[in-house]
């Protein structure tokens, strides 16, 4: 079932159950082509929230990764103990929806 949240309700729930990786990688997305050269997998141990101006900050320490212009995130839990996709709605530079995949375990 597939949730959806917004950037105060995920803050929330981040606030109260801190997730103990989120990983990225462009294979799972969308908008990634199997021929393009570039093939980029990440974790990160921790997620900053700022409700104004709308940002998700990812931190494993050594390197971030920041998503602006959220627009709206859903959640989908996976069976047993598996954790969750979330996906993560943001706005790019022409003002269409543009969508980032994260598997994120607790």
């Amino acid at each position: 079932m597939v949730e959806s949240l917004s950037i105060y309700e995920l803050k929330e729930l981040y606030d109260k159950k801190r997730p103990s990786r989120i990983c990225f990688a462009t294979d799972d997305q969308g908008w990634n082509d199997p021929f393009d050269s570039l093939r980029l997998e990440l974790a990160f141990q921790n997620i900053v929230i700022i409700k104004h101006p709308s940002l998700i900050y990812l931190t494993n320490g050594k390197n971030q990764l920041c998503l602006n212009q959220v627009k709206r995130i859903e959640r989908e839990m996976l069976a047993g103990n598996g954790g969750e996709i979330l996906t993560v709605y943001c706005l790019d530079r022409v003002g269409s929806d543009i969508s980032y995949c994260f598997w994120v375990s607790y």
